[in-house]
């Protein structure tokens, strides 16, 4: 039928369309599935690990620490097996109170609970981001390209070995999607839904994604605010400055409800290496060099991390996953018309803006940008890594090519047809799709799940005992390609060159891989590893002398695995293990001298802080690790005129989550020791009464027993969880009064139109036009 035709309306039969909101939930239901797809490997038992295997030496053991807490109706406020103990909710990676972890490790085994995690957060970051462009005018092919793009990005897929950092950024365009909705209609309960995301991110395990949408909020909201209200530039500015007010509200109600997670999480941090933030240095130590922007248009320009081809710029310490923030080519081709259409110039200013400041502040050092905010913003000297804003940008750029896609469909429906536009629409959708997705399948190998669940048979072999993996490299260790090639990945390689993968097998070890290591944990490290790489003799044997052993023996290490051949007194080479990617084994040896888990010693020598107890600690000849200690007290504080030698025996009568029990038998006045890391919160009462606990051999914690049969009982308070607990529980009384408030305001039904709402009351002349006037937006 031509155009030009007339046509009779009762003679054309009406066609069935489908209701937005079915469209929306069919889009959502695509890109879940599109995830799935992605993560099919995972759920046929293969699981996804990363070229620098953060999965298993971090976020699995600690997961899997936390489903072990949930299955004996407990909270892991205490993890004994980590680090000589962690307290693994205040630690915040496993995001033990986010509300879905709970569910899922409670209800699940290990395994199956961390990847529908995984699955969770890659759907959420895809559905968010789809209904962030849609608030914002896109229709569902342009909101789809977008989800589909960011959810399969590199930033989103580089991180999903990260799942508590992933799982955080996922909620930012739930944030921003509400901030949108507030800006379009401004309620208390958009203030409360913005609140509860808040707290949400906050709970999830990433506290640098948090501050980030905290600070991105900040500058959403009442930039967006001022942007749709009319009239003179001071309403503009009372409309910006209700809309950082609300932005404020937000982030203040929401760290309140997460304050039970927020608040232990402070306090651990003060005995941690970012307790005073970070120097300049260690902030920018991983840099994002400005000709890694050219990894938007080719992911791989310079190389991937899977056959260890990855080039880091000259002079700069690159990471693959860090600076691959890849969206897709369509999304950058068709962004810049966002621009060009009238209609969408306002909104594609902000969100230009928004991905340039974002890509300023990940350029890190380059740009004058960070270093300002890092001086002057609080929160931005807490964290490493500013490429991780990487992910703003790549939500705004998706946005804006969402937003042209739309824009260019209606051209095309002008002069084609409106079904047509939309099939070509999602046609183009389902491209960007494709895109992402090719790059993104199979980026990261996979383990066997029965090698991740069970310990290795190396690792059998060192039976009971605390391990000490020593991260030493000889010249020439690894085989051409790299440790990442081919088969590397073993649970050989990874139970004998870190320690984290062994909490999950209930190894205990004096250190640990944690994003928030214990100042005293990592002085340790640092000291330990510094001397064995400083006694390398040109034969690659390190030699460093007695001391060292009996300084790792103190901390009750029972068996010590290098690259590296170690020559020193109490070190007996108990066998060696090959490992599949190495040109050299791995040497494992056994520590005589080794410390058992409590032991009664004679005499303890006094000194200001772990710095004076690691430099007493690596003086040759070392100390007695079964006769004598070194607590941190003042000096004249303890008695130090006592014989070295043992002083009677120790026995480990029940031990729980943040409580140990022992039975004392002191032959004289003497010292028990345990080899549990002696953070804030624990306490020792000896026959019930109250004593000092002393910080002992860094590592370690002491307590002063006289002679005789004594009962000692150390418990774990964990700092701030009860001042946490009563916080949140203000911050949910004030969220639920902020949506009692909207339902006493009737603010969930819908605002008639203009034209249909009419005012029965009497008018006043000159009031009525000014009350009359609708709200912006």
């Amino acid at each position: 039928m031509s155009r030009g035709r007339a046509t009779d309306p009762a003679s054309v039969e009406p066609r069935f369309r489908l209701p937005t909101w079915a469209i929306d939930l069919l889009c959502a239901a695509a890109l879940l599935g599109l995830a799935t797809f992605h993560l099919r490997g995972a759920f046929a038992g293969g699981f996804p690990v990363s070229e620098d295997y953060d999965t298993l030496i971090l976020q699995y053991p600690m997961h899997r620490a936390l489903g072990e807490a949930l299955a004996d109706g407990e909270l892991p406020w205490w993890v004994s097996e980590a680090g000589h103990g962690l307290p693994l909710v205040a630690e915040g990676e496993a995001g033990v109170l986010f509300p879905p972890n709970l569910v899922l490790f409670g209800l699940l085994p290990p395994y199956e609970a961390y990847v529908l995690a995984l699955l969770l957060a890659l759907a959420a970051l895809g559905i968010g981001t789809y209904g962030l462009t849609r608030s914002l005018g896109a229709g569902p092919p342009g909101a789809l390209l977008a989800g589909s793009a960011l959810m399969l990005s590199g930033f989103a897929l580089g991180h999903e070995h990260h799942l508590s950092l992933l799982r955080t950024a996922a909620l930012l365009p739930w944030l921003l999607w509400v901030a949108e909705a507030h800006v379009r209609r401004p309620r208390w309960v958009t203030v409360g839904l913005g609140a509860l995301v808040v707290a949400l991110q906050w709970l999830a395990g990433n506290p640098q994604l948090a501050h980030l949408s905290a600070v991105t909020l900040a500058a959403y909201l009442p930039t967006r605010a001022w942007m749709e209200a009319s009239g003179a530039p001071r309403a503009r500015l009372r409309a910006a400055g209700w809309g950082l007010a609300a932005a404020g509200g937000m982030v203040l109600v929401g760290l309140l409800v997460a304050a039970v997670q927020v608040l232990p999480s402070y306090l651990y941090a003060a005995e941690t290496i970012r307790a005073n933030g970070l120097s300049w240095t260690d902030a920018t130590v991983l840099g994002y060099p400005p000709r890694d922007l050219l990894m938007f248009l080719d992911p791989a320009a310079f190389g991937t991390p899977m056959d260890d081809g990855f080039q880091s710029a000259p002079g700069e310490r690159c990471v693959f996953w860090e600076n691959v923030a890849y969206v897709g080519l369509l999304p950058l081709l068709l962004a810049p018309y966002a621009f060009v259409a009238r209609e969408l110039r306002r909104r594609a200013a902000l969100l230009g803006s928004l991905a340039l400041l974002a890509l300023l502040i990940a350029l890190g050092r380059h740009t004058p940008v960070f270093r300002v905010l890092f001086e002057v913003l609080p929160g931005f000297d807490r964290f490493r890594v500013p490429q991780r804003w990487l992910l703003v940008a790549a939500l705004a750029i998706v946005t804006l090519g969402a937003l042209a896609l739309t824009a260019g469909a209606r051209r095309v429906a002008e002069r084609w047809s409106a079904r047509n536009a939309t099939l070509l629409a999602f046609a183009l959708a389902g491209l960007a799709a494709y895109d992402v997705g090719r790059f993104g399948d199979g980026y990261y190998p996979t383990l066997p799940r029965d090698e991740v669940e069970s310990p290795s048979p190396t690792a059998t072999q060192l039976g009971a005992g605390p391990l000490l993996a020593v991260p030493v490299h000889g010249p020439h260790v690894a085989r051409p390609g790299g440790p990442r090639a081919g088969d590397w990945f073993g649970r050989d390689a990874l139970a004998l060159v870190s320690h984290s993968l062994n909490v999950a097998w209930d190894i205990r070890s004096p250190l640990m891989y944690v994003g928030l290591p214990t100042r005293r944990s990592q002085h340790f490290e640092d000291r330990t590893v510094n001397t064995l790489a400083r006694t390398m003799d040109s034969d690659g044997v390190s030699r460093p002398g007695s001391a060292w052993a009996t300084a790792t023996a103190a901390n009750g290490v029972a068996w010590i695995t290098s690259f590296v051949p170690i020559e020193t007194p109490g070190l007996e080479e108990a066998f060696r293990a090959d490992v599949v990617g190495y040109r050299v084994p791995v040497h494992v040896y056994r520590n005589r001298f080794v410390r058992p888990r409590a032991t009664v010693v004679g005499r303890a020598h006094a000194v200001q802080d772990e710095t004076q107890a690691l430099d007493l600690l690596l003086a040759d000849p070392g100390i007695d690790p079964g006769g004598e200690t070194i607590v941190e007290a003042p000096r004249g504080g303890i008695p130090e005129d006592d014989a070295v030698g043992a002083a009677g025996t120790a026995r480990v009568v029940a031990e729980h989550r943040g409580r140990l029990e022992l039975e004392v038998l002191a032959e004289r006045d003497g010292w028990l020791v345990t080899t549990d890391a002696p953070l804030s919160g624990w306490s020792v009462a000896v026959d019930g009464k109250p004593d000092d606990l002393l910080p002992a051999d860094v590592l370690c914690r002491a307590v002063r027993v006289p002679a005789g049969t004594h009962r000692v009982v150390f418990e774990y308070d964990p700092p701030g969880r009860t001042a946490g607990w009563l916080a949140s529980g203000v911050g949910l009384l004030l969220l639920a009064g902020l949506f009692v408030l909207g339902f006493l305001r009737r603010e969930h039904r819908p605002t008639k139109p203009a034209a249909e709402q009419t005012d029965t009351r009497p008018k006043k002349r000159g009031f009525s036009a000014r009350r009359s006037r609708s709200r912006p937006g």
